[in-house]
């Protein structure tokens, strides 16, 4: 499948080889998709967590009704 440019939204180059993007625009674009990368990671994270924590809660739960 081709690759379509976030851009200009023409086939065949991405925004990083964009005739029609200007140095400025590139670098907000770079630094968004990194933010949105960021985000990504810190919500995988918490979710990791959150599900780690409703585990011990089970595993404490069990171990009660056990006794």
């Amino acid at each position: 499948m081709p690759t379509t440019c976030s851009h200009c939204g023409l086939v065949g180059h991405t925004y990083r080889g964009c005739p029609t993007i200007t140095p400025e625009e590139k670098q907000k674009k770079i630094q968004e998709n990194k933010e949105k990368k960021e985000q990504a990671r810190i919500r995988r994270e918490a979710n990791i967590q959150r599900r780690a924590q409703r585990e011990e809660e089970r595993q404490r739960i069990q171990i009660e009704r056990e006794r």
